[in-house]
């Protein structure tokens, strides 16, 4: 008989996690580099899977443009600026989708390397972050070669801890609760 409060506590414990539904992202694939020379767009793809346990609508998010934002925001190199963020997409559970994004370089850009950090967004999900290095060549000439970056990869996750699932939190509170039995009947 007292194995029925344990069952029960193991249920509440299971189900609980699982009522705060949310997506959680995942930037799956997205260029680690891209080349913009001075006057001229570049367009290149985003994919974001959503691994939650709900549905939401996502978008891609840049730094905000030339000092419009918040004092500590990141911003956009000068002269660099967003043609299209590839619009807003229902990701349902464990579906994935693909931004087309679309940046421009001014013809005044300064050469260089600059790195930003684009993000997948959705409500109730923390952000899924990716760093893109845009190289600028001087016009006319070989584009730069950019020095290594230890969170600059071909492929990026979401940043930030670890989260685990709530569907996988309510599976291991059970494996718990059938453990803690099992080591009560050998007693």
């Amino acid at each position: 008989m007292r194995i029925i409060p344990i069952l029960l506590f193991a249920v509440v414990v299971a189900i609980v996690p699982m009522t705060t539904a949310a997506p959680y992202l995942n930037i799956t694939a997205a260029q680690g580099t891209v080349t913009i020379r001075p006057g001229e767009e570049l367009s290149f793809p985003v994919t974001v899977k959503n691994i939650g346990n709900s549905a939401g609508d996502t978008s891609i998010r840049f730094p905000i443009e030339n000092g419009t934002g918040m004092q500590g925001e990141e911003e956009l190199p000068h002269g660099i600026h967003v043609v299209n963020y590839g619009g807003v997409k229902r990701l349902v559970i464990l579906s994935s989708a693909t931004f087309n994004v679309t940046i421009g370089a001014d013809d005044n850009i300064s050469a260089g390397v600059y790195t930003i950090t684009i993000a997948a967004v959705s409500s109730g999900s923390p952000d899924a972050k990716h760093n893109l290095t845009i190289i600028v060549p001087t016009s006319g000439s070989k584009a730069p070669t950019p020095r290594a970056s230890p969170t600059a990869t071909p492929t990026a996750r979401a940043t930030g801890t670890a989260k685990q699932t709530p569907a996988f939190e309510g599976l291991l509170a059970i494996a718990a609760v059938l453990l803690i039995v099992s080591i009560n009947r050998w007693k």
